[in-house]
């Protein structure tokens, strides 16, 4: 990828990318020199050149009543950029609180491939209730998205304080896979299925969210965000959850 894209894709604008490349080319330079080499015009180079001091990326010295100008490391770009996230993570917060105030709208998201459908378990990761209500198939679930994987997850769930209601189709579970030992400790309640009852899908439902997991066959998946279809999945689980057999 070219210089000025990588420039432009961490929010350079054209001008702006154009200019500072020609900075690291050129060295020490005067704006008559960076405009020729930037191509472009000299009005618009000066206010980009003091932008850039401004920002810390580049540095001025007059010599004989000539202004050049210096560029920085480009290490400081990533001082620039990580400031940036810093405070984005400190007023975080406060747009979150206005994107909660906002409506619920009812929204369906697909997701087509393997990776992409990691990103669902990820989005459980946020779970606001501490709370999943989980329909899951352990072998398929492994077989989808790998025991590495899954390893990891489970483990930033339980840092999370996220814990997991899981009913499970009995013939499907994994001999190898988290003994009932375990499960306290990965914050999980189990409880079978009644017999005769299977399925190839997972199920997770969360929040206003219920996301559906296919199996490794059909490899796909998606998000219902809604508060009205969540609290009647939930409904739907509590009662399945009652007529299950606890695992001890």
């Amino acid at each position: 990828m070219d210089i000025e894209e990588i420039l432009k894709n961490i929010g350079f604008k054209d001008k702006k990318a154009r200019v500072y490349r020609a900075c690291l080319e050129l060295g020490q330079a005067n704006a008559q020199d960076v405009a020729k080499k930037a191509e472009v015009e000299r009005t618009s180079v000066y206010a980009i050149l003091e932008a850039l001091e401004k920002e810390g990326l580049l540095s001025a010295t007059i010599k004989k009543k000539t202004k050049y100008f210096l560029p920085a490391h480009p290490q400081k770009l990533i001082e620039i950029l990580e400031g940036k996230v810093d405070l984005m993570g400190k007023y975080l917060p406060l747009f979150v609180s206005l994107y909660k105030s906002s409506d619920i709208r009812p929204r369906i998201r697909f997701y087509e491939d393997r990776e992409s459908i990691k990103e669902i378990l990820k989005d459980t990761l946020n779970c606001k209730e501490k709370k999943i209500r989980s329909v899951s198939s352990a072998k398929d679930l492994l077989d989808l998205l790998g025991k590495d994987f899954m390893s990891h997850h489970i483990e930033k769930r339980v840092k999370a304080g996220i814990r997991t209601l899981s009913l499970r189709p009995q013939e499907k579970e994994p001999d190898h896979w988290y003994l009932a030992a375990r499960n306290k400790e990965v914050l999980r309640t189990v409880c079978f299925l009644p017999k005769n009852i299977s399925f190839d899908v997972v199920c997770l439902i969360y929040d206003y969210k219920v996301a559906l997991i296919s199996s490794k066959k059909e490899n796909f998946g998606f998000i219902v965000e809604s508060k009205e279809f969540s609290d009647f999945m939930k409904t739907i689980y509590d009662f399945i959850w009652q007529a299950s057999i606890p695992l001890k």
